[in-house]
């Protein structure tokens, strides 16, 4: 599933760097809006169990923190910490950089979605092959490394560097839906993935808001190396907490 939204949001990413050249903003957003749509008609295709009524008291056991393993509670706070740590260059930051740096609409489009297509990539050849608790440390290691360096890079090896952080990206997408496939619960699955996902979320509402602060300020490798420092929190945590 993660490797089929990293090969679709690459091509998207490809197509709307060219776009934007030929339609313009205004016009390759009108165009996302169509292609939308067809997602109603194709929801209603989906088939899956038998439907039941909905049960609000129900809803709200499942939905209620106190219940909840101390595993989950413990990983819902780490998720906070990737979001954190992921808000500080996601969104506008990485086609925001790679402006700056000279490239393009059309290139920063191409490069974007090179990133993306090494995610999926690389999501589907190394699922299953490493031990969750060795794949979270060295996809956070290695996430640091090329972050930082990021930080202080310009020009061609810019373009480098965020096209290789896309094998960090796969990686990083391998464990993170390891992790929620060991601490959910099968009754409460998807309340319990909302519930880390708004975590993620916040955190990532957070960091994305003060981004900008931080780069009219000091520059690009602020919000990078905040980014690169934040996720060791979470990386050496989880490794930890897998391990025993």
């Amino acid at each position: 599933m993660i490797t089929a939204n990293y090969v679709s949001n690459a091509v998207g990413s490809l197509l709307a760097g060219f776009l934007i050249v030929w339609l313009f903003f205004e016009g390759t957003l009108a165009l996302c809006v169509m292609v939308a749509v067809f997602v109603i008609p194709l929801s209603l295709l989906l088939t899956g169990r038998r439907k039941k009524n909905l049960d609000l008291k129900e809803a709200l056991r499942l939905l209620d923190f106190r219940r909840k393993k101390k595993i989950f509670k413990i990983f819902l706070m780490l998720f906070f910490v990737t979001g954190l740590s992921f808000g500080f260059r996601s969104g506008f930051i990485f086609p925001l950089f790679l402006s700056n740096n000279g490239f393009d609409i059309g290139t920063v489009g191409l490069l974007i979605g090179l990133q993306t297509s090494f995610a999926g990539l690389i999501s589907y050849l190394f699922a299953r092959k490493f031990e969750l608790g060795k794949l979270i440390l060295m996809s956070g290691i290695l996430y640091t490394v090329i972050l930082s360096l990021l930080g202080f890079s310009s020009s061609v090896i810019a373009g480098i560097l965020v096209i290789a952080f896309g094998i960090v990206e796969g990686l990083r997408g391998i464990g993170l839906e390891g992790i929620v496939s060991k601490i959910t619960s099968e009754e409460s699955y998807g309340t319990d993935i909302g519930l880390l996902m708004m975590g993620r979320n916040i955190g990532a509402t957070l960091s994305l808001a003060m981004s900008g602060f931080l780069i009219s300020m000091w520059g690009f490798a602020a919000p990078f190396l905040m980014s690169a420092s934040i996720l060791a929190i979470f990386y050496v945590t989880s490794y930890l907490i897998l391990k025993e």
